[in-house]
């Protein structure tokens, strides 16, 4: 919690211990040693024990395991509702085809669909995930009585976001290859004899 907080619960605390953050490449060792020489019978300065940060990195790991695996499973959702959509859509496919669309016409009518459902839904999930970040994170600071700090709302930058609906396309594009060389290969006769 914020000092201000600590004092509301507590107001005759005194704080017993500082934490400073030293600016990218300062020696560590010789701050620890200047501001020890400066009162060495009242200030005990030590440097941070890196070494508790070793359970974060594997829960970091962990959580990338895990998002890599949501993304492998968004992934083969995409794939297959494109593939329920390309069958669903075979008598159509095949009509088009009759009338003279061509195979190479057929896979980019597909993928066209994939692209344009992925950038919509990219459209509507991005700015959809940034509130929702943000209002979990107040939530659990407001929570535990802190003020959230500015950084924590940055994640990611305005070029990450940009790309993510992008990168979202262009799996769908990938992901529309199969269904598409599917249709694209669809005897007409078979499908609309079969009708």
């Amino acid at each position: 919690m914020d000092w201000a907080t600590l004092s509301a619960v507590a107001p005759n605390a005194t704080p017993d211990a500082y934490l400073i953050t030293l600016t990218p490449g300062a020696a560590v060792a010789a701050y620890v040693q200047r501001v020890a020489a400066a009162q060495p019978d009242l200030l005990d300065v030590q440097a941070n024990d890196t070494s508790i940060i070793a359970p974060v990195k594997v829960i970091d790991t962990v959580l990338l395991i895990i998002a890599a695996v949501i993304a492998l499973i968004g992934i083969g959702g995409i794939f297959n509702t494109l593939l329920l959509n390309t069958r669903e859509r075979v008598r159509d496919t095949a009509t088009l085809k009759a009338v003279g669309m061509s195979p190479r016409q057929v896979m980019a009518m597909v993928a066209a669909s994939a692209a344009t459902i992925a950038l919509v839904g990219g459209i509507i999930a991005v700015p959809a995930g940034v509130g929702l970040h943000a209002y979990l994170i107040d939530l659990i600071s407001n929570s535990a009585g802190n003020d959230t700090p500015p950084a924590a709302y940055r994640v990611f930058s305005t070029l990450e976001l940009l790309t993510i609906p992008i990168v979202g396309v262009l799996i769908a594009m990938a992901a529309a290859l199969i269904p598409g060389r599917w249709a694209a290969r669809t005897n007409v006769v078979e499908v609309l004899h079969a009708e």
